[in-house]
């Protein structure tokens, strides 16, 4: 691997880093509106339906960057990635 290759892999790795904090963030945001939202109207059931399939997917999200143990817990099935060894 060549310096410039791995000094490409490194800047793609930070952009795409501070992307997934970026929607991190905005996943926070939104949780907290939602609870607002429903302290609001606490009968309404739908807020809790939704929130099935975030919990679901940030679980498959969590399996997909090495910890799966949400989705087994949850009983949730998920595609094991594994991450190719370095090169020698």
């Amino acid at each position: 691997m060549t310096r410039s290759t791995k000094q490409t892999g490194a800047s793609q790795h930070a952009l795409r880093s501070a992307e997934c904090q970026k929607l991190l963030r905005r996943i926070a945001n939104q949780l907290k509106k939602h609870q607002k939202r429903q302290e609001q109207e606490l009968e309404y059931l739908a807020f809790t339906g939704k929130f099935d399939s975030v919990s679901d997917g940030l679980a498959k999200i969590l399996a997909s960057l090495g910890n799966s143990r949400a989705c087994e817990v949850k009983g949730i099935k998920y595609w094991r990635t594994r991450i190719p060894p370095r090169p020698t």
